[in-house]
């Protein structure tokens, strides 16, 4: 489908929501739409055994995808630079370092 900027944080460890972050872009409210909506039919066609759950689908700049272990986030640009995710996951990280 297209998106961009995709990045992949591992969180194992930082969170027990999650192992990984995907987080992609895409280009309008549609088109996220549509990324989101493609992930869904390929996984549910997979055999992988993953029921995916989608939250945000009406919103127009931020959509997950839970996987389970895996969380993925397609958003539009200005929500990604706004909530800025992968600066937030690394700082995380880094805290966890240093203590």
């Amino acid at each position: 489908m297209k998106s961009g900027n995709v990045t992949a944080l591992d969180v194992i460890g930082l969170t027990t929501i999650t192992d990984y972050m995907i987080i992609a872009s895409g280009n309008s409210s549609r088109h996220i739409k549509a990324i989101a909506e493609d992930l869904v039919q390929n996984i549910k066609s997979s055999t992988c055994n993953i029921l995916p759950k989608i939250e945000g689908n009406d919103s127009p700049d931020w959509i997950l995808v839970d996987l389970g272990s895996i969380i993925v986030h397609i958003m539009l640009p200005k929500a990604r630079e706004f909530y800025a995710l992968e600066k937030l996951w690394t700082e995380v990280a880094d805290a966890r370092e240093t203590n």
